[in-house]
């Protein structure tokens, strides 16, 4: 089990952070609505947690399936869809960097989790490349990152504990977490990497 898998699966609960975090899902929402044109769409949502964007997507009557490296997440994914009857597609243990295996081809293909858990570029790369060989033509991938500034901005709010100016400010100029601060591993991208 690695990092970011023991993060999700022994210490975070990701499901109540979209609680907390309103305005980031309703905005999320706002985008897929927005983009999403069609009815009964196939759509991968790769990283996806506990299945807020995938429960969100099929209630509104597309094909959905759900894969994410955390079983909790899985876990609570089924539990959650249950409660509104709703089932998904498929709920599957994986990771983003082993997409190969996957022949379906898709609509839609939601990459908003893997890309700010992956420190190493070859492996952001490798996890939009085979995002983008799981569409189908004309489909469209949506994909999310962490911004640099954004533990600049946890820090002034004391979400999670920085030992020094010099970190935040590493933050800014390689991007890397490496874990020891409160979050998980992770990769906060600037502006110009994220176009």
């Amino acid at each position: 089990m690695n990092k970011v898998e023991h993060w999700y699966d022994k210490e975070y609960d990701e499901w109540e952070r979209l609680e907390r975090h309103k305005i980031e899902f309703d905005i999320t929402k706002r985008y897929l609505d927005e983009y999403i044109i069609g009815e009964n769409l196939e759509i991968f949502d790769i990283g996806g947690g506990p299945g807020r964007y995938s429960i969100y997507l099929a209630e509104k009557g597309h094909k959905v399936s759900l894969l994410d490296l955390s079983k909790r997440n899985i876990e609570v994914a089924k539990e959650k869809s249950a409660e509104k009857n709703i089932r998904l597609e498929a709920y599957i243990h994986g990771n983003a960097l082993e997409l190969d295996q996957y022949g379906q081809k898709y609509d839609i293909v939601l990459l908003m989790g893997p890309l700010y858990h992956l420190i190493e570029e070859s492996d952001r790369k490798a996890a939009v490349e085979g995002a983008l060989r799981l569409l189908k033509p004309n489909g469209i991938i949506f994909a999310s990152f962490i911004s640099n500034y954004a533990p600049i901005q946890d820090y002034l709010k004391g979400v999670y504990p920085i030992e020094s100016v010099d970190e935040l400010l590493r933050f800014l100029k390689d991007g890397v977490n490496t874990g020891e601060s409160g979050f998980t591993t992770a990769y906060f991208t600037d502006y110009k990497e994220a176009r």
